[in-house]
């Protein structure tokens, strides 16, 4: 179900995962980027979720602005839900798989609720919501 859609992302409630998802299709202001992921977080709140897709895929090329961006009250919702599961999509354009995963050490090192897996397409995503944790995203620090 789609909760708001705009030229640079589609914001949807996926029901078959109970998710949030953002569909990212252009580029984005910072301003936009924060009005989006307060969206979601409401969503988050209100459906009493714990899963995010991301699907980056549509990005012509991946924003430096939003890499770091998450204000200290959203970060303190983000950190009370216990287990967080996080998929994020990139594709297989190399800048975009690199955003992904500069995107997953930040998130990783911010929220250690966070379960993190990167995809490169959907199908691997349905697989992995399908059997939880099973390819926990690690820092590469970790590996």
């Amino acid at each position: 179900m789609i909760v708001f859609q705009t030229e640079y992302v589609d914001l949807i409630y996926n029901t078959e995962f109970q998710a949030v998802e953002l569909i990212w299709k252009g580029v984005f202001t910072t301003e936009e980027y924060q009005k989006t992921v307060d969206e979601a977080l409401r969503l988050m709140r209100v459906k009493k979720l714990s899963r995010w897709i991301s699907d980056l895929r549509g990005l012509p090329s991946p924003p430096d602005h939003s890499l770091t961006w998450i204000g200290q009250q959203r970060f303190e919702r983000v950190r009370k839900i216990p287990a967080m599961e996080v998929i994020l999509i990139t594709g297989t354009k190399a800048s975009v798989m690199i955003y992904g995963q500069k995107m997953a050490d930040i998130l990783d090192k911010k929220f250690p609720n966070a379960h993190i897996q990167l995809e490169i397409n959907r199908k691997n995503t349905h697989l992995w919501f399908q059997s939880p944790y099973q390819n926990t995203y690690r820092h590469p620090s970790m590996i």
